[in-house]
């Protein structure tokens, strides 16, 4: 066989194997990026997944909204990051509930509290979110009591309100679906109904569907033909055949921020990652999360002081992940890290 000949196979081949292996759906088109996300809302500023939150993060700048999902006995999605109530709502300081505390399996742990899945959304909806971490969130902290536990179907109708003039995406996450399923609820069938109720039906609309399971992200894409993402924590998840894998059945990845920008054992940022450029080449768009301004979140050479709650330079850190080549960032704080954004587009 001629050796010309041979030569033009390994080129075309080659070639093929390089190439990105996604081309069912294009990357999101924007008229800029990194597209910023609030994270559970602006939850730096009001308490996580309130519809205050959400608002907030819109009016702030944020192009996305992310949240989490569990569900309620009687099948209604409610945006909480966990199905433990008494982590970020009132609940056990209303009696009428104090026989719902109680020990379950989740997983293979043994979890003593209260239980989303426990309580009809009638029930929930009596209840009031409080922050999580009030010495860190002291503002966020201020508020507590005065907003109500909101529902999917809520945020879904805020952004329909507010997307009036500019597109806005929504980013949602169902929490712990297997054990959902476990307990007889259908995470993946009640969240493609909303969306469908929403007119978010398929790869054009602004939604992406972020998980750590792909089981559910297979079962919701079965349901609903919109984007989907994996949730990434392992450098072993952002290698080059990982990435290739993934661009077969993916439209995006959601990166742990160690994974594009790391640091060393002192908390020091070190160089880049290939992470995006790899993701980019096999036509996944890269999200990554979550930043936040207070000391505690950063690096050691953003930090501002030593008061582990007290903003440090998340503004600059951010720019970081934008030199990097990110499609997304999410953010507790989009009040920093939009203007920083702004900033780095007009440089």
């Amino acid at each position: 066989m001629p050796q010309r000949f041979l030569a033009a196979c390994a080129v075309v081949l080659s070639v093929l194997i390089a190439a990105p292996s996604n081309s069912a759906v294009p990357r999101i088109e924007s008229a800029v990026r990194p597209l910023i996300a609030g994270h559970r809302g602006a939850s730096g500023l009001f308490p996580e997944h309130t519809l205050a939150a959400y608002q907030a993060a819109l009016a702030d700048g944020a192009e996305m909204v992310e949240t989490d999902l569990v569900m309620t006995r009687d099948g209604v999605l409610i945006c909480r990051h966990e199905d433990r109530l008494e982590l970020t709502t009132d609940v056990a300081d209303h009696p009428e509930f104090a026989d719902r505390l109680t020990t379950k399996l989740v997983g293979s742990s043994e979890v003593t509290g209260w239980f989303a899945e426990d309580f009809t959304w009638a029930e929930i909806q009596t209840l009031r979110a409080i922050e999580r971490n009030p010495d860190l969130r002291p503002q966020s902290a201020s508020y507590d009591t005065d907003f109500k536990v909101a529902s999917f179907a809520q945020l879904l109708s805020l952004v329909h309100q507010l997307s009036v003039q500019r597109k806005i995406w929504v980013l949602p996450e169902i929490k712990l679906p297997t054990y959902l399923h476990s307990v007889g609820l259908n995470p993946e069938s009640a969240l493609a109904d909303e969306l469908r109720a929403a007119g978010l039906v398929n790869a054009s609309s602004p939604v992406i569907v972020q998980n750590y399971y792909p089981s559910s992200l297979r079962a919701l894409r079965a349901l609903l033909p919109v984007r989907i993402a994996p949730i990434l924590t392992r450098s072993a998840q952002t290698t080059r055949r990982s990435l290739r894998r993934a661009g077969r059945t993916y439209d995006a990845v959601f990166l742990k921020a160690s994974l594009v920008i790391p640091t060393d054992s002192l908390g020091n940022v070190m160089a880049p990652t290939p992470a995006v450029r790899r993701a980019h080449r096999f036509g996944l768009d890269v999200f990554v999360w979550t930043l936040s301004r207070e000391n505690a979140h950063l690096p050691v050479q953003f930090r501002v002081g030593a008061d582990p709650a007290a903003a440090g330079d998340l503004a600059g850190y951010s720019t970081l992940f934008m030199v990097a080549g990110v499609d997304g960032i999410l953010t507790d704080n989009p009040e920093v890290v939009v203007p920083a954004r702004d900033a780095h587009l007009d440089n």
